[in-house]
């Protein structure tokens, strides 16, 4: 009887120490792929691996060159039937592949302008030969934020349709912006900007 008793004993404090020792050796992970999406009361889970690099011309005719911040198209060159070029190029900086959704957020002075705009991508360069072509009305996209908001969020690939990156591999997307040939006067002179591209799993 004795024996069991120090048998339930010992028992008891190795369950005690292995309790502590695991509480007190907790080594902190420090996650660095939240994004809390506020309007969608979502939580999102992205990749940190993955960047990307956005190029356009400047100038019409001239080299592309890298964004580094919010582009703004030049209201002149928004007239009917024109075609500004642009292109991402996407790195999966990690050895393990990844899909992922592609979203552009939009600012537009006047949102009837989005009626008369289309956005064609496609990838141009995809080590695992599933290029995506896509094309899209801008008034497709999606208000951010209050009825008077001038923000738009306009989805290029989503959670049914998502970008294959293979590890350690680039991806480049062709894009270009078309203005309708048969927008009239009253488009003319308004501003459209591209804030942002957002990549999400």
């Amino acid at each position: 009887m004795r024996k069991k008793l120090m048998l339930a004993a010992y028992c008891i404090l190795l369950c005690i120490t292995v309790t502590f020792s695991w509480l007190f050796d907790i080594v902190p992970n420090h996650v660095r792929e939240v994004v809390i999406d506020y309007e969608k009361n979502g939580l999102f889970i992205v990749n940190a691996n993955m960047k990307a690099e956005l190029y356009m011309q400047e100038l019409e005719g001239g080299e592309p060159v890298a964004v580094t911040d919010s582009f703004t198209f030049d209201a002149s060159r928004l007239i009917p039937n024109a075609v500004i070029p642009f292109y991402l190029n996407i790195t999966n900086t990690s050895a393990a592949n990844t899909s992922f959704m592609v979203t552009v957020i939009l600012h537009v002075e006047d949102p009837s302008l989005l009626d008369v705009l289309f956005m064609d991508v496609v990838v141009a360069s995809d080590d695992a030969n599933t290029g995506k072509h896509v094309y899209k009305k801008l008034s497709e996209a999606e208000r951010i934020g209050g009825s008077d908001s001038k923000e738009f969020s306009l989805t290029l690939y989503s959670a049914q349709n998502k970008l294959f990156v293979k590890g350690n591999s680039t991806i480049k997307l062709d894009s270009y912006l078309y203005f309708d040939r048969n927008a009239d006067s009253t488009y003319q002179g308004k501003s459209l900007e591209i804030v942002s591209f957002r990549l999400e799993q």
